[in-house]
């Protein structure tokens, strides 16, 4: 079919006379050139999806987290919790230890918790609960499958669906190979095509559809009946795949919004890492502080097994003491380490581009995002508590030890 030339805004890309320009109820005919730069850009988005889940793969691998957590979980929990237990008597004397127990606890909270959000955001990257041109309850991965355009060769593609779905030649080999041998698999394809089967299936795939190309056989005899249900599987593949027949125009609008997605997606990916590091490895050294700091002080002369000089100027009732302090200092530097990773940012911003010359303070410099602005919340909020029974221990232990 000839392709009309419209005339561009770029003169330099077409010469076409001006009466040939679409009218506003006639739809835009790509020129050879401009369909030539958009594949081109099509080309460049895959190189960039491809870098971006290069990035994203660094965090799916762990990326140092999985490294750190054996070393908080195997040794410093441990030997903290052994400390708690011989130090407490387990009298009503010593009820308050409970109020230490809080702040031990909130240090594992926090960064399981950044864990559990940095996992959390990393299947919103690679996954889409709403896919565009499906209506169905179904997760896709967020690359879809590609297939061919239908406006580059519409003749072609018609073709192409033919050897798809030929009961004869490729047609069967290449259905086997994506089709599930299980029958608990089989099963779930069918009751997905049952309740969604105008969802699940791209329109363009549906049983009508093909017919009435002369893809498939219109006919209803009962040996065509099982053919027919293996090719409505193989229609719900590309469903599940994410694959839908978009023309080259629609193609590149949807490359857009999807490197858009993966750039918002990857921005709060990379952040949420930043903050779960900085907890992460804070909260182990903290950890092995407070371990070192009471192995210290009640560490016994091998010679003659007394007491060495901190043990005996500290005290042991002293002991739980600094590790209280301790405790309300590793939470008063998560407080800050949760927001350095912004502020980094905002450090590197020309200020003076947005009226504020040298001001550090950047709590109402921009609106954060609001995912990684309530994990801020949460951790300020277990702060908060793991500071106020830290001094509440501190009190009933200076009562009870050290009041008349």
């Amino acid at each position: 079919m000839p392709e009309k030339t419209p005339k561009t805004r770029n003169p330099g890309v077409s010469n076409s006379d001006p009466s040939e320009i679409p009218t506003t109820d006639q739809p835009k005919v790509p020129t050879p050139d401009e369909r030539n730069a958009m594949r081109v850009y099509l080309q460049r988005a895959e190189v960039r999806l491809s870098t971006m889940h290069r990035v994203a793969g660094i965090f799916l691998n762990g990326a140092g987290l999985l490294i750190l957590f054996p070393l908080l979980f195997k040794d410093v929990v441990q030997n903290i919790m052994i400390i708690l237990a011989t130090k407490t008597t387990f009298t009503m004397a010593s009820a308050y230890y409970v109020f230490l127990v809080v702040p031990f606890v909130i240090s594992l909270a926090v960064p399981l918790r950044s864990l559990y959000l940095l996992l959390k955001d990393l299947v919103d990257f690679y996954f889409a609960g709403n896919f565009p041109g499906y209506n169905s309850p179904t997760p896709r991965f967020v690359v879809p499958a590609s297939v061919f355009p239908p406006d580059e060769a519409p003749s072609f593609k018609d073709e192409v669906l033919k050897i798809q779905y030929s009961d004869d030649g490729h047609g069967p080999g290449l259905r086997r190979f994506v089709l599930p041998f299980d029958e608990e698999a089989i099963e779930y394809y069918d009751t997905v095509i049952k309740k969604y089967s105008t969802e699940i299936i791209p329109e363009t795939r549906t049983m009508q559809s093909l017919g009435k190309k002369g893809v498939i056989s219109s006919s209803a005899e009962p040996e065509q009946e099982n053919s027919l249900q293996e090719k409505k599987r193989f229609s719900a593949i590309f469903g599940f795949g994410g694959a839908y027949d978009r023309n080259l125009v629609e193609e590149v609008a949807f490359t857009e919004v999807m490197l858009a997605r993966h750039a918002s997606s990857l921005r709060r990916l990379v952040l949420r890492y930043a903050k779960s590091l900085l907890v992460v490895t804070w909260t182990i050294l903290a950890s092995f502080f407070i371990v070192a700091l009471v192995h210290a002080i009640e560490y016994k002369l091998p010679e003659d097994k007394q007491l060495s000089y901190w043990a005996i100027v500290i005290g042991p009732n002293l002991t739980m003491s600094f590790v209280a302090v301790l405790y309300m200092v590793w939470a008063w530097v998560t407080s800050i380490l949760v927001k350095r990773p912004i502020q980094w940012i905002l450090e590197m911003t020309h200020l003076k581009d947005f009226g504020m010359v040298g001001t550090k303070d950047f709590s109402n410099f921009t609106v954060k995002d609001a995912q990684l602005k309530k994990f801020e919340e949460e951790v300020e909020r277990w702060v908060q508590v793991a500071i106020g029974t830290a001094i509440v221990f501190l009190g009933f232990h200076f009562w009870f030890w050290f009041g008349p």
